[in-house]
């Protein structure tokens, strides 16, 4: 799966675009897009049909980081382990 991501500011909502391109992204008809004041990813249609699944999974996996990152009685090199160790319990 590739993700493409760009930072453009946007002024209108709801008008045609007049280039198939937004930076680097080619944009077409049918096309699914994810857009925050962070910026826009292209999302493929062949991820669409898992992507309610691994968005609750990604939320699940944030929240427990979270968590773990705000405790303040172990160290950084531990809370990196008690993040980044358990990635592959939420799917990733």
């Amino acid at each position: 799966m590739q993700l493409h991501t760009l930072l453009q500011q946007l002024t209108d909502f709801d008008t045609p675009l007049l280039a198939n391109t937004i930076g680097s992204i080619t944009i077409e008809a049918g096309d699914f897009l994810h857009a925050t004041r962070e910026g826009v990813i292209k999302i493929p249609t062949s991820c669409l049909e898992e992507l309610p699944g691994r968005a609750v999974a990604m939320r699940a996996f944030e929240h427990a980081a979270h968590r773990e990152m705000r405790r303040t009685d172990i160290t950084v090199n531990a809370k990196r382990k008690l993040v980044f160790g358990p990635l592959t319990d939420y799917g990733f």
